[in-house]
């Protein structure tokens, strides 16, 4: 089982965005202040903090021939919403594979490829405080190919009073 945990939401960066490392280009900001007086041409409205957390940021390339992989996260309860992106790959067939977030399995549908496939799914209610475990698991055999988790990316978003989720809307 590997563990990953939200260490990454104690970085504090605003303007960070390349896979949750730390990133001091033209794109940073020490605080909202300085993104206010930096950015102010390219912001819809004066700079706000758009809330969110990462939970799971994770390149595991976990073939799941070696059994289940389950990734633990813990939740502070305090999100109304959430996103989850991840690839796989030789998941070519519907029964190939299940995905599950506390046991409850995702609607997901495959895209028929053995090469690596990206998926998105969006959580409606944000998850409750405490640990959690997204679990991606084979349930059937593969014909001759390798079956593994890519890449896993899980966050968290406030409601759009507090993280504006649209592609017209620009701000910190």
């Amino acid at each position: 089982m590997i563990n990953f945990h939200s260490i990454i939401n104690s970085f504090g960066r605003i303007g960070e965005e390349y896979d949750a490392g730390y990133y001091f280009g033209a794109n940073y900001a020490k605080d909202i202040r300085d993104a206010s007086d930096r950015w102010k041409k390219w912001l819809s409205a004066p700079a706000k903090a758009q809330d969110s957390a990462n939970l799971i940021n994770a390149y595991p390339w976990y073939d799941l021939a070696k059994g289940p992989l389950q990734i633990r996260f813990t939740s502070t309860g305090n999100y109304k919403r959430w996103f989850l992106r991840f690839s796989i790959s030789g998941c070519e067939t519907q029964d190939s594979c299940e995905i599950s977030i506390d046991g409850v399995p995702l609607p997901w549908k495959t895209q028929k490829l053995k090469d690596r496939s990206f998926y998105e799914f969006h959580g409606k209610d944000g998850f409750s405080r405490g640990n959690h475990i997204l679990k991606f698991e084979q349930k059937t055999r593969p014909s001759g190919h390798i079956r593994q988790v890519c890449n896993v990316g899980l966050n968290e978003y406030k409601n759009d009073d507090e993280f504006m989720w649209r592609n017209d809307y620009i701000n910190a």
